[in-house]
C-alpha cells in the first residue's frame, strides 16, 4: 500500500463525515468546473443506499488538524462488478492521497468480488456498469436526495404499460436530469425527446436556466445523440478505466 505523507491518516468514512466529505466534493466539483457548483454526487442520498455502505464502503484521508483532504468510494454492483473513485481536495493534490484510495479500495474490491449476486434490468440494461437496484434501494436513493421534489419526476404511459421516466432534481442554480429513460418497445418513437424537452420546461417554470445531466457516451441507445439533437452541449468528458481483480 503507497504510504502517505506524515500527518495524514487514511480510515472509514463515519456519519459524523458526510458533511466536510460533501463539502470536499463540492470543492473538486468547482475547481474542475471553474465555477462554484454543487458536486452531482449527493452523498446523504448514495449512502443511504445498501450498496454503498459509508461505513465499510467509503473513506477518508484526514490531514492534521482534522481537515479531510481526500474521500473515496466503493459502489459495489452486481453481477462481481464495482464502481470507484477517489477525490482529492485541490489544495491537497500530488502527495499521493488519490493512489493511496485507490490502493485501498482495490484491495477491498478484491475481497467483495466473489459476491456478486445478479438481478434484473431493462431500460437501462445498455449502460455502462449498469446495476439495477430493488424498489427499496431506488426509494431510498431517491427520496433522500437533496432537491427531492416528485413533481419534477415525469412518467410516459401507453395504457397500463410504463414507456419511459424521466427524473430531476433542483439545487440553487440549476436543473439535474437525473435518470431519462425509454424501454426498448418504445423506442425510436420521439418519447425520449419529449420527456426532456418536459423535464427542461419545468426547470425554465422554477426559474432555473441551466439543465444538465451524465450520460455514457458510448450508449448503444444513442442516447448522446438525443440530447445534442435537444440542443445540449458537450461541458467535459470524464474517462473511465477498468481493472480485473485477481
Amino acid at each position: 500500500m503507497t504510504s502517505l505523507p506524515d500527518g495524514f491518516i487514511l480510515r472509514h468514512t463515519t456519519p459524523a463525515d458526510t458533511a466536510a466529505a460533501q463539502q470536499l466534493l463540492d470543492d473538486v466539483e468547482s475547481e474542475e468546473a471553474d465555477e462554484r457548483r454543487r458536486s452531482p454526487l449527493e452523498l446523504a442520498a448514495h449512502c443511504a443506499d445498501p450498496k454503498m455502505d459509508l461505513e465499510r464502503n467509503t473513506w477518508v484521508v484526514e490531514a492534521r488538524g482534522g481537515r479531510l483532504a481526500a474521500f473515496g468510494f466503493l459502489f459495489w454492483g452486481d453481477e462481481a462488478q464495482g464502481e470507484a473513485e477517489p477525490f482529492v481536495h485541490p489544495r491537497y493534490r500530488g502527495l499521493g492521497l488519490g493512489d493511496a484510495l485507490l490502493q485501498e479500495i482495490e484491495r477491498h474490491a478484491s475481497e467483495l468480488a466473489v459476491h456478486g449476486a445478479p438481478v434484473t434490468g431493462e431500460a437501462f440494461a445498455d449502460h455502462f456498469l449498469s446495476s439495477p437496484s430493488t424498489l427499496e434501494e431506488w426509494r431510498a436513493h431517491s427520496r433522500q436526495r437533496a432537491g427531492f421534489d416528485p413533481s419534477l419526476w415525469l412518467v410516459a404511459w401507453e395504457g397500463a404499460e410504463i414507456a419511459g421516466e424521466s427524473l430531476s432534481f433542483l439545487d440553487e442554480n440549476e436543473s439535474f436530469v437525473d435518470s431519462l429513460s425509454v424501454r426498448r418497445p418504445w423506442r425510436g418513437r420521439g418519447l425520449g425527446l419529449a420527456l426532456l424537452t418536459r423535464a427542461f420546461l419545468l426547470a425554465h417554470e422554477r426559474g432555473r436556466r441551466t439543465v444538465r445531466l451524465g450520460v455514457d457516451a458510448q450508449n448503444a441507445t444513442g442516447a448522446l445523440a438525443l440530447y445534442l439533437k435537444a440542443g445540449m452541449r458537450v461541458e467535459r468528458c470524464e474517462e473511465i478505466y477498468a481493472k480485473d481483480l485477481r
